[in-house]
């Protein structure tokens, strides 16, 4: 069901929380800048005016700086048990554009390339580990492209395969759900298209 906010109009959850997260981080990243946003910048951001106070966020959250010290926890890597790490580490490296930043026998990272002064994705971990993957995972990636059609084909020409978890039986369903070379299932979602 749409959200009607002013002039612009959010089709559904998904597109919402991407634009909540981008006020968000924008937010933090002045703050870690030491600047100060008012409500001119929250505006700006994204160009809509509403959206620093529609946002699942409070507005009195997004209203102050956000918290970011030496003593905030953040996600430093998400960690995959992997039979091969090596392996797994350069069809996600590839996947994602992301480089190979250490390898060792059984660990292997990746890392998105951070320009200075931003806030910095987490690492991707691949661990070794003795055991196949066995059930659904109860974590995975969205993945969001420019061309679904064509990142989806990419994917498979690198090892990637379509799978059937039971999103055919959703009739929303807009994203494809994949899996990397070891099962590990993820999704493509469609890409957002401005109005």
């Amino acid at each position: 069901m749409p959200v009607t906010r002013g002039p612009v109009k959010v089709e559904d959850r998904e597109m919402h929380g991407v634009l909540c997260s981008r006020v968000v981080s924008a937010l933090t990243l002045m703050h870690v800048r030491g600047q100060r946003p008012g409500n001119t910048e929250k505006s700006r951001i994204l160009g809509h005016k509403w959206l620093a106070r529609e946002c699942h966020h409070s507005r009195e959250r997004v209203g102050r700086p956000l918290p970011y010290s030496e003593t905030m926890l953040r996600i430093q890597c998400l960690t995959i048990d992997s039979r091969d790490p090596h392996a797994l580490a350069a069809f996600w490296s590839q996947a994602l554009s992301w480089p190979l930043t250490d390898e060792g026998d059984n660990e292997v990272f990746i890392e998105c390339p951070a320009e200075p002064g931003t806030v910095p994705y987490p690492d991707i971990l691949f661990l070794r580990v003795d055991d196949a993957k066995s059930n659904k995972n109860r974590l995975h990636l969205d993945l969001r492209p420019d061309d679904q059609a064509a990142e989806v084909a990419r994917l498979e020409s690198l090892g990637a395969t379509r799978i059937e978890i039971g999103q055919s039986a959703e009739p929303d369903a807009t994203w494809v759900v994949m899996a990397d070379p070891e099962g590990n299932e993820f999704c493509v979602l469609r890409a957002i298209t401005p109005e």
